[in-house]
């Protein structure tokens, strides 16, 4: 296989000097006694150090040049959307297409990044697009120069918070990231504009983000929205009248409670978190090796009152296939590790699935549940439910003193 030659050319900012991978004397790395490395090598980076320099300093001449820069003492007033403005030079060098920042010559803090939409060089009358903004007023002293994107206002700002700031028209390619639950308000969309959008990020574990637009406005046609832990990020954007969401998952399931241990010797576990999204149709409540200080046998209840006021009501389920003797109507129950029938043998139900899915919009739920037991899988189901605002597992004596928990949810397709 032939040498690789690199030659630093002075043209790019290098010295000239050459480098090959063999043993040539003057050039190679190997070298003809083995250690041409030892001088080449530093060489080597000290030139490529050198060239990439140079680079940056041609870049940022590119973007300082006379024919990219210029003046304006037409009167704007600071926001989004189509601004007209008329250079105080002509014949620069501007050009559709290009994203330049138009600063207060006075206060560079009070600027605007935007797209040029139109340019007439002989004229000095340029149309910009803008798309993000710094302060506010309406000022005469402007300087408009290429953005490059390193433009303050056009670097992505990242809005760390655990309660509502209203998001507004300065948010504008911003990335919203929850630390807490809260509900995030937004600014009405006619104020904000067509083409308004922000990066919006899952909450941390345990935590739910809502998102209430303002008024009778909607997100994808619903008056709020939730953001659930482990979810991919996703565009929220404005049309000028409402909003929608990109790149949001559906149809796939969100992990809304992570694996936890129990813990604090609880008397019941209760499940309500998400059960109140429109959303979701169905969710999955997976037990495994949950056990309790008195008596090993706990029931399964659901809440048909609501998630903020919830009446709890024992489930009576029908078996539809039994590992164990008899069927009909049962009431669930928790023995050891799992959930199974009211008269279990002895090595029943090691885990146990329990899911609630939702029919209709707008129809009532059914309740089914899978336990392994001695005999095999066993499913009970419960269709019709009245109402099903969450899951309660309560222990019949003592206290739950071991086992994990994961809740689940999906997102419907469409």
């Amino acid at each position: 296989m032939s040498d690789i030659v690199v030659t630093f050319s002075e043209d790019i900012g290098g010295a000239g000097t050459v480098i090959s991978s063999g043993t040539d004397p003057d050039t190679g790395l190997v070298g003809a006694d083995g250690f041409g490395h030892v001088e080449r090598f530093p060489k080597a980076l000290e030139q490529t150090a050198a060239i990439v320099r140079h680079a940056t300093e041609m870049a940022a001449s590119a973007n300082n040049a006379p024919g990219t820069s210029a003046t304006s003492t037409s009167s704007i007033t600071i926001g989004t959307g189509s601004k007209s403005l008329t250079l105080a030079q002509t014949g620069k060098a501007f050009a559709v297409g290009q994203t330049v920042v138009i600063a207060r010559t006075s206060a560079p803090g009070n600027q605007m990044v935007g797209e040029i939409t139109a340019f007439n060089a002989g004229a000095g009358a340029m149309t910009v697009n803008v798309r993000s903004i710094l302060g506010s007023g309406t000022y005469t002293d402007w300087t408009i120069s290429l953005s490059g994107q390193q433009g303050e206002a056009a670097r992505s700002y990242v809005l760390s918070r655990s309660s509502n700031t209203i998001l507004g028209a300065s948010d504008l390619g911003k990335t919203l990231k929850p630390t807490a639950t809260y509900t995030q308000t937004v600014t009405a969309a006619a104020t904000l504009g067509d083409g308004w959008r922000i990066r919006v990020l899952p909450p941390p574990a345990g935590s739910v983000l809502t998102i209430d637009p303002n008024g009778s406005e909607t997100i994808d046609g619903l008056t709020t929205i939730k953001v659930y832990p482990g979810e991919p990020g996703f565009d929220l954007v404005c049309d000028g009248a409402n909003f929608q969401t990109t790149g949001r998952v559906r149809g796939g399931w969100l992990t809304i409670i992570p694996k936890t241990d129990v813990s604090g010797s609880p008397s019941t576990l209760d499940f309500t978190t998400s059960f109140d999204d429109a959303e979701l149709d169905e969710w999955s409540l997976e037990i495994e090796g949950l056990s309790t200080s008195g008596v090993a046998q706990s029931t399964l209840s659901v809440n048909t009152g609501s998630v903020g006021s919830p009446s709890w009501t024992g489930a009576a389920m029908n078996a539809f296939t039994t590992g164990v003797s008899g069927g009909g109507t049962i009431t669930v129950s928790i023995y050891a590790a799992g959930l199974t029938s009211s008269s279990p043998g002895a090595s029943d139900s090691l885990n146990s699935r329990i899911q609630l899915r939702r029919l209709a919009a707008g129809g009532r739920p059914q309740l089914t549940l899978e336990s392994q037991a001695s005999g095999g899988p066993v499913h009970y189901g419960l269709q019709n439910l009245a109402a099903c605002a969450g899951l309660r597992v309560a222990a019949a004596s003592g206290n739950f003193d071991a086992g994990s928990y994961v809740l689940k949810a999906r997102r419907k397709a469409a």
